[in-house]
Protein backbone atom coordinates (compact mmCIF):
# COMPACT_ATOMS: atom_id res chain seq x y z
CA UNK A 1 0.00 0.00 0.00
CA UNK A 2 2.91 2.61 0.86
CA UNK A 3 4.44 1.70 -1.89
CA UNK A 4 1.29 2.25 -4.18
CA UNK A 5 1.00 5.91 -2.94
CA UNK A 6 -2.30 4.46 -0.76
CA UNK A 7 -0.95 6.41 2.37
CA UNK A 8 -4.05 6.31 4.27
CA UNK A 9 -4.74 2.62 3.58
CA UNK A 10 -1.12 2.04 4.15
CA UNK A 11 -1.35 3.88 7.67
CA UNK A 12 -4.72 1.81 8.83
CA UNK A 13 -2.99 -1.15 8.04
CA UNK A 14 0.26 -0.70 10.40
CA UNK A 15 -1.64 0.90 12.81
CA UNK A 16 -3.85 -2.40 13.11
CA UNK A 17 -1.32 -4.37 12.57
CA UNK A 18 0.87 -2.81 15.97
CA UNK A 19 -2.83 -3.14 17.87
CA UNK A 20 -2.45 -6.54 16.93
CA UNK A 21 0.84 -7.27 18.46
CA UNK A 22 3.16 -7.21 15.06
CA UNK A 23 6.94 -6.47 15.93
CA UNK A 24 7.03 -2.57 16.69
CA UNK A 25 10.92 -3.31 14.67
CA UNK A 26 9.28 -4.30 11.66
CA UNK A 27 6.04 -1.65 11.62
CA UNK A 28 7.40 1.60 13.63
CA UNK A 29 9.18 2.56 10.76
CA UNK A 30 7.21 2.18 8.06
CA UNK A 31 4.87 4.11 9.92
CA UNK A 32 6.65 6.64 10.39
CA UNK A 33 7.23 7.11 6.48
CA UNK A 34 3.87 7.38 6.15
CA UNK A 35 2.88 10.02 9.03
CA UNK A 36 5.93 11.76 7.16
CA UNK A 37 3.98 11.69 3.79
CA UNK A 38 0.85 12.30 5.22
CA UNK A 39 2.33 15.79 7.63
CA UNK A 40 1.20 14.01 10.38
CA UNK A 41 4.05 14.95 12.41
CA UNK A 42 2.55 15.02 15.80
CA UNK A 43 1.28 10.85 15.30
CA UNK A 44 4.88 10.55 14.22
CA UNK A 45 6.15 12.11 17.22
CA UNK A 46 3.85 10.30 19.82
CA UNK A 47 4.12 6.94 18.36
CA UNK A 48 7.70 6.48 17.12
CA UNK A 49 10.23 6.43 19.38
CA UNK A 50 13.29 4.66 20.10
CA UNK A 51 11.54 2.22 22.92
CA UNK A 52 12.05 -1.09 22.19
CA UNK A 53 14.07 -0.22 18.81
CA UNK A 54 17.38 -1.71 18.05
CA UNK A 55 20.61 0.35 17.51
CA UNK A 56 20.30 -0.27 14.25
CA UNK A 57 16.92 1.11 13.84
CA UNK A 58 18.15 4.62 15.81
CA UNK A 59 19.53 6.61 13.02
CA UNK A 60 15.79 6.15 10.83
CA UNK A 61 13.79 6.71 13.74
CA UNK A 62 15.60 9.69 14.92
CA UNK A 63 15.70 11.06 11.06
CA UNK A 64 11.97 10.60 11.30
CA UNK A 65 11.50 12.67 14.18
CA UNK A 66 13.82 15.59 13.75
CA UNK A 67 12.02 15.76 10.12
CA UNK A 68 8.72 16.19 11.70
CA UNK A 69 9.92 18.60 13.87
CA UNK A 70 11.33 20.40 11.22
CA UNK A 71 8.35 20.32 9.45
CA UNK A 72 6.73 21.28 12.59
CA UNK A 73 8.35 24.78 13.55
CA UNK A 74 10.92 22.97 16.05
CA UNK A 75 13.93 23.58 14.20
CA UNK A 76 15.63 24.06 17.63
CA UNK A 77 14.76 20.28 18.32
CA UNK A 78 15.49 19.11 14.61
Amino acid sequence: LLQGGELKAAEAALEEALRQGVSKIEVLPLLGQVYLQLGETRKLLDTVTLAEMPPGLHAEILTQRGTAMGMSGNLGGA
